[in-house]
């Protein structure tokens, strides 16, 4: 059989094929009958992810009982641009995300009856595939990451997190091996020349831009100023503390890797699905909290309501927790506030880094796919986000951003 002629610009790949899908729904689906008829596939735009090639697929099969189906799935694969596959293979970005999704989230949802939403898994031989089924079918969808989350958005977000790094806690009280399926991916002794090769003209971009700015301009020497140093000062903020309160992050939890679903009465949102598991680190909870606050808020969201966001995280935690048979664990909400604090340099350092993509319109974001080392070592490649740091949304985006860490004390 042939697959359907996929849209104008989808990248083909030889091996997806109907024995190749067949294979997977049948181990996914635990049915030996099932056979894949024909699929529909598309790719994602530009814009909207940066360390996968993401494939959406609509499967139409039969299965052993005859009758014919469909399966929306998302395929995730290792881009062919030879940079990006080195440093997701140095990075272990697949392995954590396949590691995560099929023993992770299983041994965590074992644990307690704690609401706990992710797609389902689907699981094969390759080490460079994650394959999910696509829930948007089931009324999840993701919000606009131009405009971030509301506070209901934001207060659903965050508690999912903690129920996360709840359940999480108390699968590696269980089981302590399973930290060791995680290393830290960017900011790590061995990881430290990789991730600045990355970080570092994206600073000098932002600070370039910061120039231009009519009463900002004292910013844009303190952004150039962060390199001295910069990497060491990651390594040392996202180790975690001996004798602190350690948990797996997810490790990039914004605005685009979580899907809501709405209350169709009333519009509200009612459940969210957290995905993207690839960045998994092991330490405090409030790296995951600054990298969500500092990226993914919309405007005052974050400056009114600070307080009242960490006070339901920590609700959540510790409701988590005491599910989980670990109430006695001592964490609170002074504890992580003081955490909190003491990682706002993370946060800012991630808003600076994470702002365009956050801002940028689909397909602004040009030439990602052409990105070397060489070019990026010599400084001869065209920053990929110039467009969008023109962009008036950047520009308010990123000064209240500023703004906000300068009332910190961090810049």
């Amino acid at each position: 059989m042939e697959s359907a002629e996929p849209p104008s610009g989808t990248k083909r790949l030889p091996w997806l094929t109907e024995e190749f899908l067949t294979d997977v729904l049948r181990k996914g689906e635990d049915d030996p009958g099932i056979t894949v008829e024909k699929f529909l596939e598309f790719t994602l735009p530009k814009g909207e992810n940066y360390s996968s090639f993401i494939l959406k697929l609509t499967v139409t099969y039969r299965d052993g009982k005859g009758r014919q189906l469909e399966k929306p799935l998302i395929i995730k694969s290792i881009p062919d641009n030879p940079m990006m596959q080195m440093f997701l293979k140095e990075a272990h970005l697949f392995d954590k995300e396949i590691y995560a999704y099929r023993e992770l989230i299983p041994a965590m949802k074992s644990i307690a009856e704690v609401p706990l939403v992710s797609a389902k898994f689907y699981p094969t031989d390759r080490s460079d595939l994650v394959i999910l089924e696509d829930i948007s079918h089931l009324g999840f969808k993701i919000a606009d990451r131009k405009t971030r989350l509301d506070l209901p958005h934001a207060s659903m977000a965050i508690k999912a997190l903690a129920r996360f790094h709840g359940l999480a806690y108390a699968a590696v009280d269980r089981d302590p091996s399973l930290v060791d399926h995680f290393p830290e991916s960017l900011f790590s002794d061995r990881a430290k020349d990789m991730s600045s090769l990355i970080f570092t003209p994206m600073f000098n971009a932002v600070a370039a831009a910061v120039d231009t700015w009519p009463g900002y301009e004292r910013f844009s020497g303190k952004i150039r100023s962060r390199l001295d140093g910069f990497m060491d000062r990651l390594v040392e903020l996202v180790s975690p503390a001996e004798d602190g309160f350690n948990v797996l992050n997810h490790g990039d939890f914004w605005v685009n890797n979580m899907l809501f679903r709405r209350d169709g009465s009333t519009g509200e949102p009612a459940e969210v699905c957290v995905v993207d598991l690839q960045q998994v680190r092991y330490g405090s909870p409030a790296l995951d909290l600054q990298y969500f606050l500092a990226t993914s808020l919309a405007r005052g969201v974050r400056e009114d309501h600070e307080d009242e966001l960490l006070a339901s995280y920590h609700e959540a935690l510790r409701a988590t927790l005491r599910a989980a048979g670990l109430g006695s664990v001592r964490y609170d909400l002074e504890d992580l506030r003081r955490d909190y604090e003491a990682k706002a340099e993370f946060g800012l350092n991630t808003g600076v880094a994470m702002v365009g993509m956050t801002v940028a319109e689909s397909g602004d974001v040009s030439g990602m796919e052409d990105m070397t080392e060489e070019a990026l070592r010599d400084g001869a490649m065209v920053n990929p986000m110039e467009k969008i740091f023109r962009g008036k949304r950047f520009q308010e985006t990123l000064q209240g951003l500023l703004l906000y860490y300068e009332g910190k004390k961090v810049i």
